[in-house]
């Protein structure tokens, strides 16, 4: 029995809970993007590297931040895949009015905004 549960059940519920949890995101930033006036191209947010582009827009940063997250398969550059993202969501969270650590635990604060009353 144990088997079933730990083998098939876990792993299904996981996969749907992580599913789920992207949606939402999705969802937020297409809200946030909205808001600060970003209408084309939102559709690149349900694609998982390409979602960037629309996400470094909302930061107002440089294009070559967004290039060079895509860079994550060159050994030393792949840091920056991870610190670049973290930046892009400090800056938002900082427009937002909301402390800009909120940018170091990525996109899932973005799950607690509310933003249908702050518009």
């Amino acid at each position: 029995m144990e088997d079933i549960i730990y083998g098939t059940i876990l792993p299904v519920l996981l996969f749907g809970l992580i599913i789920y949890l992207y949606i939402l995101i999705v969802l937020k930033l297409i809200k946030l993007a909205k808001r600060f006036g970003i209408k084309k191209y939102l559709w690149l947010l349900w694609i998982p590297l390409l979602n960037g582009y629309i996400i470094y827009q909302m930061a107002d940063t440089k294009i070559w931040t967004f290039i060079l997250s895509l860079l994550f398969f060159i050994p030393i550059v792949n840091i920056a895949t991870y610190v670049v993202p973290i930046v892009w969501y400090w800056k938002i969270a900082k427009k937002l009015d909301y402390p800009g650590w909120w940018g170091l635990i990525g996109p899932l604060w973005l799950l607690i905004l509310d933003l249908e009353t702050e518009d």
